[in-house]
């Protein structure tokens, strides 16, 4: 069996489920612990990175194996951090690689609004180089 434990502020798609199920032989989606779940959607970087980080590592190295994967995105130095230390560890991160679709729509005279849609790719595996 083969779980994805998800670090995102928000919920895994329809779509990204499906592709971890066929490329990936994901079997289980593993959301975090509803504490964590609230820090890691307000986490901010700064000095105290590896105080901040502590409860996330002890929480992998508790539940995790090294056949699971960890999807791991948001604030970009939490993340490189956490993802740094899975590498280090033997742990499998992933991203979930996107396309962005912008729809531009005038509003008013002079005035445009801008939306983005993400639509998922595929899962890329973090590596170092």
């Amino acid at each position: 069996m083969k779980n994805l434990y998800v670090f995102l502020s928000h919920f895994l798609t329809e779509e990204q489920k499906n592709d971890a199920i066929k490329n990936l032989g994901v079997t289980n989606f593993v959301s975090l612990p509803s504490p964590l779940q609230k820090k890691w959607g307000n986490i901010e970087s700064d000095r105290e990175l590896k105080k901040k980080l502590k409860p996330f590592i002890d929480y992998i190295v508790d539940n995790v194996t090294r056949d699971d994967y960890l999807l791991i995105q948001g604030e970009a130095g939490i993340s490189f951090a956490l993802v740094d230390w899975c590498l280090a560890n033997g742990y499998q991160p992933i991203y979930s690689y996107t396309k962005r679709v912008v729809i531009e729509k005038e509003i008013e005279k002079n005035k445009v609004e801008k939306k983005s849609v993400f639509k998922h790719i595929k899962f890329i595996f973090y590596e170092r180089f």
